[in-house]
């Protein structure tokens, strides 16, 4: 106490002396006293957000002047990437055929930050919403926040409008899709029958079972499918199938293989110009080898590998019309 009687003659005082009640109720007594001033001074900060600094230990030392206080803050420097707005996820409901039924959505965090300049973006959960000190305006973040460049969240791909963003954001229960939604694509595609083009994204995360193995993109499973169906006589049983060679040459990027199926090439586009619509009976009565190289061929018409993740928007150079095989 004997350190602290210079500080006290001098009105000023080191906030680790000052009580939080003694420092609110005298943030009241000089609102009381301004409210009514005629030469009012304006308080630029909100009496909930120097308690948070107060709180946050942000708060240095405190003075009473004529006016009122003086308070000294230590406050971190912030730029247009450290500096973040904070954004409430809210679930959109889905019209329902029973009112006494829902779908409920899972989204992958309740808030969403993106940086003032919009090039860094981070999900958060409550907790770690709580433990940014400050006000509802304005909060200090102490540990360091996982960010992601533009749109690698779900959620930020939501947030800047792009394709399928809802789809990409959320996942139906069980009830949803089997009651209200047929996402079987495979058999929905069956049903059309002209060109496709798969664009099929290398380093996707969402719909790959093992990250990093591309054999495990579902993706395969779809444009094997979708083969088997148009053109079911290449994929006669043998002793070494011709499916398990798709399976096999799916398990690599495309550009990655020889460049053998271009033999096949005029063969195909003459026997399809024959014949009109699907089933094909491409590959009938052909060798194991032959049918292997025309469903190379096919496998290179129908899928475009992309190097990128699952929610980056699709570059505009992608977009094309399919050809007709």
């Amino acid at each position: 106490m004997l350190n602290s009687i210079p500080t006290l003659l001098n009105r000023r005082l080191h906030i680790s002396l000052v009580p939080r009640d003694s420092l609110l109720a005298k943030l009241n007594s000089v609102y009381e006293a301004q409210k009514t001033a005629p030469d009012r001074l304006t308080l630029a900060v909100p009496i909930t957000d120097l308690l948070s600094y107060y709180d946050a230990n942000l708060l240095r030392e405190v003075s009473t002047v004529q006016q009122g206080l003086l308070l000294t803050l230590a406050i971190l420097l912030a730029s247009r990437q450290t500096s973040f707005k904070i954004y409430s996820a809210h679930v959109v409901p889905i019209p329902q055929q029973t009112p006494s039924e829902a779908i409920q959505w899972i989204i992958e965090a309740p808030y969403l930050a993106v940086s003032v300049d919009s090039v860094e973006t981070s999900v958060l959960t409550q907790y770690q919403l709580d433990q940014c000190l400050g006000s509802s305006r304005y909060r200090i973040c102490h540990e360091t926040l996982e960010t992601h460049l533009g749109q690698s969240s779900c959620l930020a791909t939501l947030f800047f409008h792009s394709s399928f963003a809802a789809l990409q954001v959320s996942n139906f229960i069980s009830r949803g899709i089997r009651v209200y939604m047929d996402l079987r694509v495979s058999d929905q595609l069956k049903e059309y029958p002209g060109p496709v083009l798969f664009i099929r994204r290398t380093r996707d995360e969402i719909i790959t079972t093992q990250m990093g193995n591309l054999s495990s993109n579902r993706g395969n499973n779809l444009v094997l499918d979708i083969l088997k169906h148009r053109y079911p006589e290449l994929f006669q049983m043998e002793l070494i199938d011709v499916e398990e060679h798709v399976s096999q040459y799916l398990s690599v990027p495309l550009d990655e293989h020889s460049e053998a199926w271009k033999e096949m090439e005029e063969t195909v586009t003459k026997f399809r110009s024959e014949e009109a619509g699907f089933p094909s009976q491409l590959g009938k009565d052909q060798t194991f080898d032959v049918r292997k190289k025309m469903a190379e061929y096919l496998l290179q018409k129908y899928i475009g590998d992309l190097e990128d993740m699952h929610c980056t928007p699709l570059p505009h150079s992608r977009f094309r019309v399919p050809s007709v095989v």
